[in-house]
């Protein structure tokens, strides 16, 4: 009775570390298109150029997924607005006025503005400009190195407390977090979080970069150049991902491509892939279980044993 009780527990468990705890991760480079993949998993629907009577079909198309009991709902973590907020002063983030999600003891302001009291990156108000610190640190690998030593483990461990809880107590169908840096952070930590990673990409380095100046039309062609050459290429982190999508101008692709991504996900999350994670996890539990049950159940026998036997003298 004893260990059926053990062997049930280990494999409730199991099933719900391997099936409850399976973040999904939206990564890619720089202007390609990642948030415009997450909204369109969250809602449904790609973004497209509207043509005359859109607006109705789309109302309709709205309506039929409010609709839609099957429609899975999603717990959002973001890194970007992670890693902005968290170069706030805690003055700010203290304020009332706005709903910062970091706390004011999360901020790393001050370790930044010492590391980087030499340069001019503070505006007016005494706030950290991010554009100006960007331009620095693009330019300059072994300061950019510093940032990503103070920022990053920080963002890892807001980035898993929210994974933790979103997993948990959101009462969410899924976790999907945006994750720029995944593969650049060289944190195993970072990594391990994510069971399933969607790499976003497009067809060459000229389309990205014809994307991000059009996004930032203050930066030059060099800061542009800088930018991208700080990440690594895409078709390095392609072959770390668990799945590609290519975010190219054919939006109706991109959908159909995107749905079949989002499909494999749901599958491997509560069908096929995941159920392997779970024999495996059952399995070693249930070994682990018997054998601690059988070295205590061994243990006490030799116990009585050698206290029914007379000592000799």
């Amino acid at each position: 009775f004893i260990l059926l009780a053990v062997r049930t527990v280990f494999i409730v468990v199991g099933l719900v570390l391997s099936q409850g705890f399976s973040p999904i991760v939206i990564t890619g480079g720089i202007a390609t298109g990642k948030s415009t993949v997450v909204k369109a998993m969250v809602t449904g629907e790609m973004e497209t150029k509207k043509l005359e009577g859109d607006d109705e079909k789309e109302t309709e198309e709205k309506e039929e997924k409010k609709k839609d009991p099957d429609m899975a709902t999603y717990y959002l973590v973001d890194c970007d607005a992670i890693g902005h907020e968290i170069l706030l002063s805690p003055e700010t983030l203290k304020s009332k006025d706005v709903a910062y999600s970091v706390s004011p003891g999360e901020s790393v302001y001050k370790a930044v503005c010492k590391a980087f009291a030499e340069d001019d990156i503070l505006t007016k108000t005494q706030e950290i400009d991010r554009i100006k610190l960007g331009t620095l640190v693009f330019g300059n690998a072994q300061k950019r190195k510093t940032l990503n030593k103070l920022t990053h483990p920080r963002i890892a461990w807001i980035l898993f407390k929210r994974l933790f809880y979103g997993s948990f107590f959101s009462g969410k169908d899924l976790v999907l977090a945006e994750v720029p840096l995944l593969f650049e952070s060289k944190s195993w930590f970072l990594q391990s979080l994510f069971c399933l990673t969607v790499m976003v990409t497009v067809e060459s380095k000229e389309v990205q970069m014809q994307r991000l100046q059009a996004r930032n039309p203050n930066l030059s062609e060099k800061e542009c150049e800088n930018r991208l050459s700080s990440q690594m290429p895409l078709a390095t982190k392609e072959k770390k991902a668990s799945y590609v999508l290519n975010n190219g101008s054919d939006r109706a692709k991109v959908e159909k491509d995107l749905n079949e991504i989002q499909q494999k996900l749901m599958d491997h999350i509560h069908g096929v892939g995941i159920s392997v994670a779970q024999i495996v996890a059952i399995v070693i539990m249930t070994l682990i279980a018997g054998l601690v049950y059988q070295i205590h159940y061994k243990g006490n026998t030799g116990a009585a044993s050698s206290q029914d036997t007379p000592l000799e003298p």
